[in-house]
């Protein structure tokens, strides 16, 4: 017989009454201060601290699912231009920059590490420096069932799709199609899931 695990989402679901308390608790304060507090309660571990950053995303992102894991140290920059699915996880030292948008599907895996990048600089002009430029924003999109391996890189304007494999290191700068495993700097095709590995 199979042994049977009890993964962090099942223990989500049991406490599923006490966060949607919180979740009211939080809104008296502005959503100024919401992302304030998202911020400050990164380094927190443990069930408790993970609830409380999802009740506190919930209740800044523009759209956040259910069940959705921040562990620590996970560094959500302007949260609310963030649309987040359901059973997502972020694992620690991810960097999540949305001041362009970004939009997360239902089940992805955000392994610890990861970039993803809505903003860049300016570059155009060669006789002014970069810095005095400006920045320019481009959405990102990730397709559900996504993973994102450890310390990979997604810039801005980029679209994932769905059941995609992002290797570990691999640098995403255009567009992925669905089923698509991708690795390398810059990231490129190596196969689609389903294709026999070999193995």
């Amino acid at each position: 017989m199979a042994k049977q695990y009890v993964r962090g989402r099942d223990k989500f679901q049991k406490l599923k009454w006490a966060f949607r308390f919180l979740g009211v608790v939080v809104r008296v304060f502005p959503k100024g201060m919401r992302i304030k507090m998202l911020t400050k309660r990164k380094k927190g571990e443990g069930l408790f601290s993970v609830g409380m950053r999802y009740v506190l995303l919930k209740s800044v992102a523009q759209s956040c699912g259910e069940a959705v894991a921040v562990y620590s140290n996970v560094y959500l920059r302007n949260p609310q231009n963030l649309r987040v699915g359901s059973n997502v996880t972020f694992q620690p030292m991810s960097y999540i920059e949305a001041s362009g948008g970004v939009t997360i599907g239902d089940d992805c895996s955000i392994a610890h590490g990861v970039s993803i990048m809505s903003e860049s600089h300016v570059t155009t002009d060669r006789d002014i420096p970069f810095k005095c430029q400006g920045m320019f924003y481009k959405p990102v999109t990730i397709g559900e069932d996504t993973w994102v391996g450890a310390k990979a890189t997604i810039l801005a304007g980029v679209t994932i799709g769905k059941k995609v494999i992002i290797g570990a290191n691999a640098v995403v700068t255009k567009d992925i199609p669905d089923y698509a495993v991708v690795a390398g700097a810059p990231a490129r095709i190596i196969k689609y899931r389903g294709e026999d590995s070999g193995r």
